[in-house]
């Protein structure tokens, strides 16, 4: 029953949708590179 629970939960999260908008990765981008440019270290979570 422990591996029927764990496939139900995990075929609902594969199915969500898994796209960003394009002003999103925009903004991530741009902070990103500022922070490429000043040598400052970035992390994304």
């Amino acid at each position: 029953m422990h591996l029927y629970n764990y496939l139900l939960i995990n075929k609902k999260r594969l199915n969500r949708k898994r796209y960003v908008p394009l002003r999103q990765v925009q903004i991530l981008h741009d902070w990103l590179e500022g922070k490429r440019q000043s040598r400052q270290s970035g992390r994304v979570e």
